[in-house]
């Protein structure tokens, strides 16, 4: 027999796909799911959220009024001895310099300036406006003297109490009480400084009343003109018993106090 005839079909296809330069049929391609849906891929497991930073300590803001340059005008009400307070008061500081004026219901305006040359306290107790240099700046006259008493982290007890928006800055606020009551300048306060350590707000109560500073408006910007006195300077005389040797005390000064 022949031995073609022998041959296996198996065979047989084999030599016929090769005497026609063909090849085995390729497998067929994958098939989607049905539906079309595509598979889904791995889940991923997400990032850790990042940690909010910390809220700066009272220390640390304390840290800035010591070189920032800032004007705020405060919002000022409360009472002091039985009778109400109100009004406006606005501080400058730059540098060594300082500027306090003072828009108290009942008061004449003053303005208080602190600089390299001395201490001028410039109104219109007379009328019209004039400058008397001190003989030395009152105590409690410094613009900064304002949050002296209740920032000052070796004499006062400081617990955070959140965040507030003022004059529109965050603002870092810190309930405050005198590690020594007797020293008498303020029973309990609030204080809110910026990220500047420019106080924003202030709210006190003592003896003599309660007092709310609360910032309407603040900057930065401090120009050395806002330190021009206004009038020509005279040399105040000294004068005994009277505190500062202006009659009546110091116009407006009373607010400078928490």
């Amino acid at each position: 027999m022949n031995p073609l005839v022998k041959s296996t079909p198996a065979a047989l296809l084999a030599i016929l796909l090769a005497a026609c330069g063909g090849s085995p049929p390729a497998a067929a391609p994958a098939q989607p799911p049905a539906g079309g849906a595509t598979p889904a891929a791995a889940p991923t497991t997400p990032p850790p959220p990042t940690a909010a930073p910390a809220a700066p300590g009272f220390g640390d803001l304390l840290k800035g009024p010591g070189g920032a340059s800032y004007k705020v005008t405060y919002k000022i009400t409360g009472t002091d001895g039985g009778k109400p307070l109100e009004g406006e008061q606005t501080m400058y500081r730059k540098s060594s310099k300082n500027r306090m004026d003072m828009k108290i219901a009942g008061q004449p305006e003053a303005s208080m300036f602190m600089l390299e040359n001395g201490t001028f306290m410039c109104s219109a107790l007379t009328g019209s406006k004039s400058c008397l240099k001190m003989p030395q700046a009152p105590a409690d006259a410094n613009p900064a003297a304002t949050i002296d008493s209740m920032s000052k982290p070796e004499d006062v007890n400081a617990t955070p109490a959140g965040t507030k928006q003022v004059a529109g800055q965050t603002a870092y606020c810190f309930t405050t009480q005198p590690k020594n009551p007797a020293s008498g300048v303020f029973e309990q306060g609030t204080i809110c400084l910026s990220k500047e350590g420019i106080p924003l707000y202030m709210q006190s109560k003592s003896k003599n009343g309660e007092m709310t500073m609360e910032a309407t408006a603040a900057t930065t910007n401090v120009a050395d003109s806002d330190f021009t006195l206004p009038s020509p300077v005279t040399e105040f005389p000294s004068i005994p018993n009277i505190p500062g040797g202006i009659p009546g005390g110091i116009p407006g000064g009373g607010p400078a106090r928490p």
